[in-house]
């Protein structure tokens, strides 16, 4: 994440696959993607939405930029954009209305990373990229990655797609790769459609839009209550309540610092049955049972934002002696 004048710029990815290839894409791809940005000016949406297509090429030029063989890249998915301030609408008549809000974040997305906007009025949680994966069926398939991927040794740019919101200052934007939502999704947590009134049993059985549909509104309900509950202990089941209030329920300002912190320990807590099994049978396979075995295990990258005016990034000069940036205050993590 970097921090301008007038605007803010984050990004994350998610390394497909397992090993130094995909960590080292990813590395690469948030890095250039941000780098990309480095002195550029803009005025419109419209512009903003051309330098973030050259940032993503650039981007994945930069992923297989010095190899021998283009195939000894990985490849990653990514989510980056720019929160910036609009200009207010000159109104053309006496009682028109001005309806432009005040701040929009502008992104583009390829692959299965997700992001949400935390509403401060309306105290609610909405997935802006709901349905970036309605047409995969292969729990394997992100749906898009940059890197060498087709035979050509192009990119997979099926599911790329712009996006904007508009928003208000206090507003919170929330990034998170598959490892974080992927825990967020009904099927999952060991829950059927017929619970939602739907006749069958098997989400494979339901239309993909009526399954997005289901599963989105269960996560922005799910995210809601994560954030304004002081989580103590995740029960065996998730059947029934998911995230009993505990008895320490005094409101807490919502900051990005307490989403993410909140959103990871649910992922932890959530996980910790499968985490317990596979550690005690380090050679076994883990039953695929959600209910017995909820969550997915995966690398977890959560990036929150609150809207508004912010100071621009420091320079490395002006670092703390101790060397720590305010995303590792020991008050923040680790757990």
């Amino acid at each position: 994440m970097k921090v301008y004048k007038g605007y803010q710029i984050f990004c994350v990815a998610d390394g497909c696959g397992w090993g130094e290839r995909p960590k080292e894409a990813s590395n690469r791809l948030k890095d250039s993607f941000l780098d990309y940005f480095e002195g550029k000016t803009f005025k419109t949406l419209k512009e903003i939405s051309t330098h973030l297509v050259h940032a993503c090429a650039f981007a994945n030029h930069c992923i297989s930029y010095g190899k021998e063989d283009i195939w000894m890249a990985g490849t990653s998915t990514a989510l980056g954009g720019l929160i910036v301030e609009l200009e207010e609408k000159k109104k053309k008549k006496k009682n028109e209305t001005n309806n432009v809000p005040p701040w929009a974040f502008v992104f583009l997305s390829i692959g299965d990373c997700k992001c949400f906007k935390w509403d401060c009025a309306l105290k609610t949680c909405t997935d802006i990229t709901a349905g970036n994966r309605v047409h995969v069926t292969d729990a394997r398939d992100p749906g898009g990655r940059l890197g060498p991927q087709k035979k050509d040794g192009q990119p997979d740019l099926r599911n790329l797609d712009m996006f904007w919101v508009g928003c208000n200052e206090g507003d919170i934007i929330m990034t998170m790769s598959d490892g974080v939502h992927d825990n967020l999704d009904p099927q999952t947590l060991g829950h059927v459609p017929s619970e939602f009134g739907q006749k069958v049993d098997s989400w494979d059985d339901i239309d993909p839009k009526l399954c997005t549909d289901i599963k989105t509104k269960f996560m922005n309900d799910l995210i809601t209550k994560i954030i304004t509950t002081d989580i103590s202990e995740v029960p065996q089941s998730f059947m029934n309540d998911p995230l009993p209030l505990s008895n320490n329920t005094e409101a807490r300002p919502v900051t990005p610092a307490l989403i993410t912190k909140r959103l990871v320990r649910y992922c932890l807590k959530l996980t910790r049955n499968a985490r317990e099994w596979m550690e005690q049978n380090p050679n076994g396979t883990l039953e695929s049972d959600y209910q017995k075995y909820p969550g997915k295990l995966d690398h977890t990258t959560c990036v929150a934002c609150m809207v508004g005016t912010h100071e621009p990034n420091v320079e490395e000069d002006d670092v703390p002696d101790n060397g720590q940036t305010s995303s590792l205050r020991p008050e923040v993590w680790p757990y």
